[in-house]
């Protein structure tokens, strides 16, 4: 489900009927609210599936798949990078990437490496390619020969999709939280016509 889906059926419970012209700017903020909500949707769920069975879950509607990353070289620096794509949603262990490798080989991901143990960063095998991710770039050891192009996978801080699972929750969330927002009380809402109360009245 597209964030400006979700945000639009938000808007109608708010104010009733679609959206408008005039309501492009209103409409935008509603979406950077359901992205919010989303974002901290997916670190709720990760950190509670890392907890309970140690494994790394991330629902697939979120992740995001840029293609075509082009590599660039820093003669000063000799080393091989790519630019960030889009922003990443903070995860530990550098879990906002996803993947990261030739577009051939979508099934031998390059190496991960954190700043934590970024130290072994020059020790690795030479026959196994490994990236590290900064802010604003992710740079490589070892990279393969005649590479110009890499897949990156990830999970924007501001997600595009949200997970039909998480829909409800987040809709939910944003209704209250522009209603607080709004400073009315809901009495009764549907998706077209809604009927607040103001002061409670």
């Amino acid at each position: 489900m597209l964030v400006r889906d979700l945000a639009m059926e938000i808007y109608r419970i708010i104010n009733g009927g679609d959206v408008s012209d005039d309501s492009g700017l209103d409409l935008i903020d509603y979406m950077e609210e359901v992205q919010q909500v989303a974002a901290k949707k997916i670190q709720e769920s990760f950190f509670n599936n890392y907890k309970a069975f140690g494994e790394a879950y991330i629902d697939e509607n979120y992740i995001e798949v840029y293609e075509e990353n082009e590599i660039l070289y820093n003669e000063v620096q000799d080393v091989y990078y790519i630019k960030i794509p889009a922003p990443i949603l903070m995860l530990p262990k550098g879990y906002g990437i996803q993947y990261i490798g030739l577009s051939q080989s979508l099934d031998s991901p390059f190496a991960r490496l954190t700043i934590g143990n970024q130290g072994i960063y020059s020790n690795i095998p030479s026959d196994i390619t490994s990236y590290i991710a900064t802010q604003e770039r992710i740079q490589f050891s070892n990279l393969p020969y005649g590479v110009k192009n890499l897949v990156v996978a990830l999970i924007p801080a501001k997600p595009n999709n949200i997970s039909e699972d998480d829909a409800s929750d987040i809709k939910n969330e944003v209704v209250r939280r522009m209603l607080m927002t709004k400073g009315i009380i809901q009495d009764k809402v549907n998706n077209s016509n809604p009927t607040p109360i103001n002061n409670g009245q």
